[in-house]
């Protein structure tokens, strides 16, 4: 029984759970991201009560052509209404509302925004012009810098099904009887005759009000306060849910500080240590979680296609996991590292002189020669071809 400060009903009320989907897959993975404490905060809900009406809404932006993204959306919708029917198989098909959307560019332009980036509203500016792919242009800009940040911060969030569990008073009070108001504010009517919750006849002919009618709204003042604050309780676990699933997305990676050209040298700071495939098989940090990390990195690090993502699953965790832990246990995030260790090597090679910037660029996970320039430069502040010259 919910009860407002006037004893009226609270008319409905909605909570709201998100589920993430992997790249270009419509089946639900309940340990992607954090799915398993969102299904599990849906149980719990059903559990106490059936719901008056459940929306259904999936985005597929952008796990690439439009017409793929149009079938992705449908077919989450769909995997997430049959995983809420697992869950509660009593659930009438006429309390669900299903929608979905192929090009969730509104939400896309929104996170972009909140991360706070430099590029952003250059990057909303591309977004906004549209077209048939609306992305096209994102994959140019700044030769593709933006488009692997977006890949790793921004489009996991998107690939989502939004779910919408209402609940009217009806489902929440249980079909209670509102307590009767015996304050100060009350009219004469309502103290001098107060209805007996549990019968339909009126007070003694007296026209005094028996003790034990005081005992019983007494009893359900009782109930209200403490069912009201069970739901500020819940409430506030349902938002802190939803805050979770938003604002836990990786910091801006901090620049290095710029070195002069004689005095360039392969970072090696002491707080993160790139580890070679040659030093890991000495170091103790091998048994360390950051040890592990940057052993996976080096596996890996001439795939152009390996970024946060793919390092997350290759650990065995989700995105946020990975870089909550590595925050807490090494102050860095996993974009800082793989940048680290690609720059380390390509700094390395360069320094050897063996090979050309081309194939350099491949060795080290860059898709093109002219985004390796790129990225190199920025890391730098020196071009591949100088550093090449002053080594």
């Amino acid at each position: 029984m919910l009860l407002s400060a006037s004893n009226n009903f609270v008319s409905a009320q909605n909570f709201s759970h998100f589920l993430h989907f992997r790249i270009s897959d419509s089946h639900l993975d309940e340990n992607w991201m954090d799915n398993l404490k969102q299904i599990k905060a849906i149980q719990e809900l059903f559990d106490h009560n059936t719901p008056s009406k459940i929306e259904v809404f999936s985005a597929a932006s952008p796990d690439g052509p439009y017409s793929l993204n149009k079938k992705l959306s449908v077919e989450r919708s769909h995997s997430t209404v049959n995983l809420i029917k697992r869950i509660c198989p009593s659930l009438p098909d006429s309390i669900f509302v299903v929608n979905s959307l192929s090009e969730d560019i509104d939400g896309a332009i929104k996170l972009i925004l909140e991360s706070g980036q430099p590029w952003a509203q250059e990057a909303v500016s591309l977004l906004r012009k549209g077209g048939s792919d609306p992305e096209e242009a994102l994959r140019h800009f700044k030769d593709g810098i933006v488009w692997r940040y977006l890949a790793d911060n921004i489009y996991p969030m998107l690939r989502r099904s939004e779910i919408s569990i209402i609940y009217d008073n009806n489902d929440l009070s249980g079909g209670v009887t509102p307590v009767v108001s015996t304050s100060e504010g009350s009219n004469n009517q309502a103290n001098n005759s107060v209805v007996n919750p549990l019968s339909t006849t009126s007070a003694n002919s007296s026209g005094k009000v028996p003790g034990w009618a005081y005992a019983v709204m007494a009893l359900f003042a009782s109930a209200a306060v403490v069912f009201g604050a069970l739901y500020a309780r819940e409430r506030k676990r349902t938002r802190d849910l939803i805050n979770n699933n938003i604002d836990n997305r990786p910091e801006e990676p901090i620049q290095p500080p710029v070195a002069p050209v004689e005095d360039l040298e392969i970072p090696e700071s002491p707080e993160e240590p790139v580890i070679f495939p040659s030093e890991a098989a000495d170091s103790a940090e091998d048994l360390s979680f950051l040890g592990q990390v940057k052993a996976k990195i080096q596996e890996n690090i001439a795939d152009s296609g390996f970024g946060v993502e793919e390092l997350a699953t290759a650990m065995g965790m989700s995105r946020i996991h990975l870089n909550r832990r590595l925050k807490s246990e090494a102050d860095a995030s996993p974009s800082v590292l793989l940048k680290d260790a690609r720059m380390a090597l390509a700094a390395q090679l360069l320094k050897e002189g063996t090979k050309s910037i081309a194939e350099i660029s491949t060795m080290c996970g860059f898709s093109t020669p002219s985004y390796f320039a790129t990225a190199f430069k920025d890391y730098y502040n020196i071009s591949p071809s100088e550093f090449i010259s002053h080594s």
